[in-house]
C-alpha cells in the first residue's frame, strides 16, 4: 500500500517547507505529496515550485482562492495512492511502522483511524501538550462501531480529517468531497459522510499526528462569529450522525448516545455563538435552536448531560437572554486568567 499526503498550502510560507521535509523523514511508504496552493500571495506558491523542483516525491498544483475544503477536494481529484492523508502545513507526522499498516491493510478498511498529540505555542514556546488517544486497537463494522462510536467521539478520533488514512478508491466511487459551504466541522462533516460508506474501519491507538496550534486564540470562535443561524448550520452536521448511524446499522442504544453527542454539540457551539452576541443576539439565537428539528429530536437525551449542560438548556429553552449572557462572559474572562496563569504556576 502507498499513501498520498495532500496539503492545502495557504499563506504558510513559513511552516511548508518543514511539513514536507517531516513526511519525507518519516520514510512513510510515500506514493506522493501533493502541495495544493490556494491563491497564495506571500510567497507560498513559489516555494511549493521550489519543494517540487528539490523533491521528487513532491508535486504542486495551482488554483484560485477558495478555501480548505476545495483544496482537498482538488488534491482528492489528483490523488494516485491507495490512501490519502490530510495534513496542514504547520503541522507534523510520526511515521506509522510499516508492518502496522500492513496489517491493517488486510481488511481492507475504508479508513484508519489514530491518535493525535497537540501542542499549543505563544511566541514560538511550547505552553502546553497533550496526546488524545485510545486504549486499544480495534477492527470496527456495524453495531460494533455503533457500541464504540462515543468513545472513539470523546477521544476526538471522528472529528479532524488529519488523524486518518482514508482509502482513495471509496471516495472516488461513492463521490465524497469535502462540503465548500461549511465554514465549521468541515471536516466532522467529511469523516461522517465517509464512516456511513464504510464496512470496517481500523483504530490504532498511537498518535501519529501531531497538531500545533496558538495557545491563546481559538479559532472556532472566529468561524462561528461569522455563522448568522448556528443551529441551522450545525443541522448539516447532525443529519451526517443520523445518516452514519443510519448506514453503519447502529443499534437503539448506540443512536440514543450519538442523540447525546449532537445535542452537546448544538449546547457547545451555542456557548461558542454567544461569547460574540449581545443580548438580543441571544434571543434570536434561542429561538433559531428552538426552531431546529434536529435539536428537538435530540433534547430527550438531555438527562444523560452534565448537569451544567442542563441547566444551559433549559435557559436556551425560555429564552433567558441575561444568564446565559452572564454566565457566558464570568466563563470567558475565567478561561482568559487560567491561560495567564497556568503558565506562572507552571514556572514557579
Amino acid at each position: 500500500m502507498n499513501i498520498s499526503f495532500v496539503i492545502p498550502a495557504y499563506q504558510c510560507r513559513e511552516t511548508l517547507a518543514e511539513t514536507v521535509a517531516g513526511i519525507l523523514r518519516a520514510e512513510m511508504p510515500t506514493r506522493e505529496i501533493l502541495l495544493i496552493d490556494d491563491g497564495s500571495r506571500d510567497g507560498t506558491a513559489e516555494l511549493c515550485d521550489s519543494l517540487a523542483e528539490q523533491y521528487p516525491a513532491v508535486r504542486c498544483i495551482h488554483k484560485e482562492n477558495g478555501g480548505v475544503s476545495s483544496a482537498r477536494n482538488l488534491g482528492i481529484a489528483e490523488a494516485a495512492g491507495d490512501y490519502i492523508w490530510f495534513v496542514d502545513a504547520d503541522d507534523a507526522i510520526c511515521p506509522i511502522p510499516a508492518e502496522l499498516l500492513v496489517d491493517c491493510e488486510a481488511d481492507k478498511p475504508g479508513m484508519i483511524l489514530f491518535g493525535m498529540e497537540f501542542r499549543y505555542f505563544r511566541g514560538g514556546r511550547l505552553m502546553k501538550s497533550e496526546k488524545l488517544r485510545m486504549p486499544q486497537r480495534l477492527r470496527l463494522s456495524g453495531a460494533r462501531l455503533g457500541r464504540e462510536f462515543g468513545g472513539l467521539f470523546r477521544a476526538n478520533y471522528l472529528s479532524p480529517v488529519w488523524n486518518k488514512l482514508f482509502r482513495r478508491s471509496l471516495l472516488t466511487e461513492r463521490r465524497l468531497r469535502f462540503d465548500p459551504a461549511l465554514t465549521n466541522y468541515e471536516d466532522l462533516a467529511f469523516s461522517l459522510d465517509v464512516l456511513a460508506c464504510c464496512r470496517t474501519v481500523a483504530v490504532l491507538p498511537e498518535a501519529y499526528y501531531i497538531y500545533q496550534t496558538d495557545y491563546d486564540h481559538d479559532r472556532t470562535v472566529d468561524r462561528i462569529a461569522r455563522i448568522d443561524n448556528v443551529a441551522a448550520n450545525t443541522d448539516l452536521i447532525a443529519n451526517r450522525f443520523f445518516s452514519a448511524g443510519e448506514g453503519c446499522g447502529f443499534e437503539p442504544e448506540a443512536i440514543s448516545e450519538l442523540e447525546r453527542i449532537v445535542l452537546q454539540i448544538y449546547l457547545d457551539l451555542f456557548q461558542v455563538k454567544i461569547q460574540t452576541t449581545g443580548l438580543g443576539g441571544i434571543k434570536k439565537q434561542c429561538g433559531d435552536f428552538c426552531s431546529s428539528p434536529c435539536f428537538l429530536r435530540c433534547e430527550k437525551q438531555a438527562p444523560g448531560l452534565s448537569v451544567s449542560a442542563q441547566k444551559l438548556l433549559a435557559r436556551l429553552k425560555a429564552g433567558q437572554a441575561l444568564p446565559i449572557w452572564l454566565d457566558s462572559r464570568y466563563r470567558s474572562a475565567r478561561t482568559r486568567a487560567g491561560r495567564i496563569i497556568k503558565p506562572l504556576l507552571g514556572r514557579a
